[in-house]
């Protein structure tokens, strides 16, 4: 019986492919197209999208073993696919802190014309395609597959006046103008996906929640807790911290300041180029 349903399983998921693929051919041009995916034996979901060019395009929360069929420009000559290991965000965030770098594989799949099925062999990884036309590419998109991850490191930088930003037009991106005098190390967990860009009724998912301490060779010298919301152009927060008087007595508590601070957060990797430009 079981055998019986599985089966049917994966006849409905080809035959689905099938009539996607067919309504897929006038939208093609110069974007993949994903088709996605059989979750497993029993479960299968269809979803039809472009993947966007210069950007990792986040994959439905996945797990090992889940079936992907991406179905690409019928001009191409040569279709190769790759899956390395990725870590969590998290542990990429502590290992930019400690040092270390994660030991990365790969698995690289024999060139296919148009269409590309491919079983995720990680529980987290990036996939990568690149797509060629008599030796040239024509299309290359990075994809970042696993399960939603909600819990990250990041710079926060104080910001009490715009002088002290600029806004990169190539990018459309924030950046600091220079080297912050100070600035928090925030440890946050997200409503949503931290790989998702959320909009409409789900707007609120792009929501986090914040503690913040000094980066600094005393952080507890400046502690507090906030939020933080993700916009197109960089995060933005807000939090509340308190802040160890000059002059207060060593072991009390009591002596210390409370204030609010507004800024930019940035990734982990940012503030420790600050803390080195320091030393």
């Amino acid at each position: 019986m079981n055998m019986c349903v599985t089966r049917a399983a994966v006849v409905v998921f080809v035959i689905s492919c099938v009539v996607l693929v067919n309504q897929a051919q006038a939208t093609l041009s110069a974007d993949a197209i994903i088709i996605s995916c059989v979750t497993n034996d029993y479960d299968y979901k269809i979803e039809l999208r472009s993947l966007e060019a210069d950007k990792n395009n986040r994959l439905p929360s996945t797990s090992k073993g889940t079936r992907f069929l991406f179905v690409l420009p019928d001009d191409a000559s040569k279709i190769t696919l790759n899956e390395s290991i990725r870590q969590s965000r998290l542990a990429e965030d502590v290992s930019a802190i400690l040092g270390t770098i994660g030991v990365m594989e790969g698995i690289v799949q024999s060139p296919m014309q148009q269409c590309v099925l491919h079983k995720q062999e990680y529980k987290r990884s990036t996939i990568t395609i690149d797509v060629q036309d008599k030796d040239k590419s024509i299309l290359k998109r990075t994809m970042i597959a696993g399960p939603d991850e909600h819990i990250y490191l990041s710079a926060d930088m104080p910001v009490t006046n715009v002088k002290q930003l600029v806004y990169d037009s190539a990018t459309q991106t924030v950046h600091e103008k220079e080297k912050p005098a100070s600035f928090y190390i925030g440890l946050n967990w997200q409503l949503g996906d931290i790989y998702r860009d959320y909009t409409g009724s789900d707007f609120y998912k792009n929501l986090s929640f914040k503690i913040l301490v000094k980066a600094s060779s005393n952080p507890s010298e400046s502690m507090g807790v906030g939020l933080a919301y993700s916009l197109p152009y960089g995060d933005i927060f807000a939090a509340s911290v308190w802040t160890k008087d000059e002059d207060a007595v060593p072991g009390n508590s009591t002596d210390t300041t409370q204030s609010y601070i507004a800024g930019i957060s940035f990734n982990i990797s940012k503030g420790l180029l600050w803390l080195k430009k320091s030393n």
